[in-house]
């Protein structure tokens, strides 16, 4: 674990996300480890002894070099996978509808709530800093931190920092941070109504968290959130509304890339040093790439004090004296009001149908492949994606 911060405010304690056996294994691969223990156990009972350990060592070496050996930042397992969904999506269209819902909180102030297919409640709120010039990069990794820990102190489990950039958005201001809720069993359990209702009296709580680090929040209505997803999937002024319900988000499936309304859309994640940190997305942007869209998730762990505690018992076990102090540090941050969170960086570049793609090759970054509906989707804030294997999520608007 890490701690981000560039001040004496309350830090995030970064948890890197998870990789081969610490991820667990999945029911597949369970049963190809089964295949192989059963393989094994034929191998000695009907070859002598010598070919047996001899099949038995080469059957393990493959298996662990296929599950655990990464290859460009994925395993051939992982690989497979994708190229399997891929196929199985061949030619599919993707719908990317959600239900936008107008509420009022106590004061009269009008917010949007956004709730995608798989039932979680978002809202959406717009980010400025009094007193910065247009035109300027004022945000840094700080305020991103101070952000998602102002949602996760009133029971938000992920947070999104979503840069745009200037001009392209329905939005005036080009930084947006979104929240989203258990929908069921957790902080705002019951019905959408009631799920409403209650982010709403938690707003005012997030925006004082926000205004304590010198950051301005205002929440979006549903249709100023409807215009910025139709923004960004590039949809006609004249396609929009009720007239034609079924236009606004379907795009096409490929495997590097999103196709949506003549527009093809291309979204990595940063996979360079320090993954999840501000600054790594702005080589990216300084060689060109103006028109990208840039966006921080925060997915938090709870419950985190336990979490902590189990990762410096784990570095005691192993005993590396960089590891303790890394895991001591952190349990005095959450033990000072800290939150844990997995941190990760989306890059989206959007072009015309018939411009090149962006080259990738060289760049700290990897291409969600057969996942560009998702990813796309994530760097907008409306989902977090746990891992980078693949995820469909379709939105409902009624």
């Amino acid at each position: 674990m890490t701690i981000h911060t560039d001040g004496p405010t309350t830090p995030i304690v970064h948890r890197p996300q998870r990789s081969g056996l610490d991820r667990g294994l999945t029911f597949a691969q369970t049963g190809a480890l089964f295949a192989v223990v059963y393989a094994a156990l034929i191998s000695f009972m009907l070859c002598p002894l010598l070919l047996a350990v001899v099949i038995t060592v080469i059957a393990a070496a493959v298996l662990a070099g296929v599950i655990l050996i990464p290859v460009h930042g994925r395993t051939l397992w992982e690989w497979a996978e994708l190229r399997y969904w891929s196929w199985r999506e061949r030619g599919s269209v993707d719908s990317g509808w959600f239900l936008a819902t107008d509420c009022e909180r106590r004061d009269g102030a009008p917010y949007g709530v956004i709730t995608t297919g798989g039932g979680r409640p978002t809202v959406a709120l717009s980010v400025r800093l009094p007193g910065a010039r247009p035109g300027t990069r004022w945000l840094t990794r700080q305020h991103c931190d101070e952000l998602a820990h102002a949602g996760v102190m009133c029971g938000a489990s992920h947070a999104s920092v979503v840069i745009e950039p200037d001009g392209s958005s329905s939005c005036t201001d080009p930084v947006r941070v979104t929240y989203a809720f258990a929908p069921r069993g957790g902080a705002t359990g019951g019905n959408r109504q009631t799920q409403a209702r209650e982010i709403g009296r938690r707003l005012p709580t997030i925006i004082a968290g926000a205004a304590h680090a010198g950051l301005e929040l205002t929440a979006l209505t549903a249709e100023q959130h409807t215009a910025i997803l139709d923004d960004a999937y590039r949809v006609p002024p004249h396609a929009r509304g009720e007239d034609c319900p079924g236009l606004a988000h379907e795009s096409q499936l490929t495997w590097d890339h999103l196709v949506h309304n003549a527009h093809r859309s291309i979204t990595c994640e940063s996979v360079a040093r320090g993954v999840g940190q501000f600054p790594d997305v702005l080589p990216h942007l300084r060689s060109g790439w103006e028109q990208a869209r840039v966006a921080l998730l925060y997915r938090f762990d709870r419950p985190a004090q336990t979490i902590v505690d189990q990762d410096y018992r784990t570095a005691l076990i192993r005993r590396r004296r960089g590891r303790i102090d890394a895991a001591a540090q952190a349990r005095s941050a959450v033990a000072a009001g800290a939150a844990v969170a997995q941190v990760r960086t989306f890059l989206t570049v959007t072009v015309r149908a018939d411009d090149p793609l962006p080259d990738i090759d060289g760049r700290a970054l990897r291409c969600w492949y057969a996942q560009q509906a998702s990813a796309f989707r994530a760097a907008l804030g409306l989902t977090h994606p746990a891992s980078s294997r693949y995820v469909r999520t379709t939105f409902i608007r009624r």
